[in-house]
């Protein structure tokens, strides 16, 4: 091959790789608009289900009017109290590849927290993205991270879905179910297993928060229900919020938690789609604020603060 065919294949590929990108990102573009209709029309569709049964929904909605200030207080400061332990279990995962300061990790979470609400969820790729730039840390093991926190969500969920069908056969009380994950945290506290184990309880916390709003929600529409029907719309919602392009679960955890709630405790779907609804105001209400200060913050920070270059050692 000459030096001219060379570089006639050189340039090509040259111009093959922005058009490489360009189709990625209209891909991805497409990817954000499908996911954030699927959401909205199964967001709108649960409503217009919900609308239907009349007397359920006037009650809920009577009952949300005349919630106590304390009540709501509550709901919002266990959805700020699940930011900054969301930060604490990143702050633990990050730590084997680089020093992360834990109020930079709250912000960077609840910057990434609100970006998440939008479809495809890119606050992921920005953590990814920002971890790279300022401290160094390869993608893959930021990835690795979050796939981490996926997995011990999952080992979380399936503690506490078996401790409860356990404790239901033995006539034991269910709310012993919140604890069972910790089991697996305090029988990994070894040399080997010590940060892992730490993780376990972090995210052990933050599931018997997810329990404590759904609580909560359910009773602020009227639908008060048993600690175990509130674990298992904990767990459900925590699977659904994982579907990669529509945002937060939207849609879905309202379908999950309205077809759950009659077959668990006899309540209605409205009921179900009311106190979604709840979850997601208190939710926004609390991240929304939250995400744009830490936004503005880590703006800030990058613009003054130099950024690292070399990767650092797991």
């Amino acid at each position: 091959m000459t030096a001219h065919d060379e570089s006639k294949i050189a340039v090509r590929d040259a111009s093959a790789q922005p058009r490489d990108a360009q189709e990625s990102l209209r891909h991805s573009r497409v990817l954000r608009v499908l996911g954030g209709a699927f959401g909205v029309m199964c967001l709108a569709g649960a409503i217009v289900v919900a609308l239907r049964e009349k007397g359920a929904m006037t009650a809920a909605m009577d009952s949300l009017r005349a919630a106590s200030a304390l009540e709501i207080l509550l709901l919002l400061a266990s959805v700020a109290l699940g930011i900054v332990l969301t930060a604490m279990l990143f702050s633990m995962l990050v730590r084997r590849y680089a020093n992360v300061a834990f109020h930079e990790m709250l912000a960077l979470i609840a910057a990434t927290s609100l970006a998440n609400m939008l479809p495809l969820k890119p606050g992921f790729v920005a953590r990814v993205a920002w971890h790279r730039t300022r401290h160094g840390i390869r993608a893959q093991d930021s990835l690795r991270t979050i796939l981490e926190a996926i997995g011990l969500s999952a080992l979380v969920a399936g503690a506490m879905l078996g401790a409860v069908v356990l404790l239901r056969a033995t006539s034991m009380p269910v709310g012993f179910a919140l604890l069972a994950p910790a089991l697996f945290g305090i029988a990994g506290i070894t040399r080997h297993f010590r940060m892992f184990a730490q993780a376990v309880l972090v995210r052990n916390a933050e599931f018997a928060l997810a329990v404590l709003r759904y609580q909560l929600a359910l009773a602020l529409v009227g639908a008060e229900t048993s600690l175990e029907t509130s674990i298992v719309l904990a767990c459900a919602s925590a699977v659904a919020t994982l579907i990669p392009f529509v945002s937060n679960g939207l849609g879905v955890r309202e379908w999950v938690t309205a077809w759950l709630l009659p077959a668990l405790s006899g309540g209605t779907f409205a009921a179900g789609v009311a106190a979604e609804l709840v979850l997601r105001v208190a939710e926004l209400a609390i991240t929304l604020p939250a995400g744009l200060l830490a936004s503005a913050w880590l703006v800030r920070v990058a613009r003054v603060t130099p950024a690292k270059t070399t990767s650092a050692s797991a």
